[in-house]
């Protein structure tokens, strides 16, 4: 099967974005406050910290040590290899999301927006991310692609 490139739109960010926020008001309702893993998880961070009016930190050195794991939020735009995950320290303490995941990862968010196949998908081009020109995508998340 042949590795295809995805772009990762907009529209998909917004629609995602709302149902992560839903999903957290459901079953995380004690999320006080959301950490976005520089730099990819700072776009989606700082999204979901306004849409449910919560803190954003960009680091954990600048929050108290006195929450509970339900008390916050780790965000990546992608959990590839799920080395970015597991070099956290503690990070099965805090409850953690990232808007796509790739099957072979050693790391499972609690909240996974996309699962793919490491076979199928190759570079995810999130649309915060410039434009290269020598990167080719193939499809697009919510067309008829991936």
């Amino acid at each position: 099967m042949a590795v295809n490139n995805v772009s990762y739109t907009w529209k998909q960010f917004d629609s995602d974005i709302k149902e992560i926020c839903k999903i957290i008001k459901e079953k995380y309702p004690r999320i006080k406050t959301i950490i976005g893993i520089p730099k990819g998880g700072l776009v989606p961070a700082v999204a979901i910290a306004n849409n449910l009016n919560l803190n954003f930190y960009q680091s954990f050195s600048s929050i108290q040590t006195t929450f509970k794991r339900d008390d916050i939020l780790v965000v990546d735009d992608i959990c590839d290899t799920g080395k970015t995950f597991v070099s956290i320290e503690g990070i099965n303490l805090f409850t953690t999301c990232s808007l796509v995941r790739k099957n072979n990862s050693s790391f499972k968010p609690d909240i996974v927006m996309h699962e793919f196949k490491e076979e199928e998908v190759g570079w995810v081009h999130f649309c915060w991310e410039p434009e290269d020109k020598e990167q080719k995508r193939d499809n697009t998340f919510g067309g008829n692609g991936v």
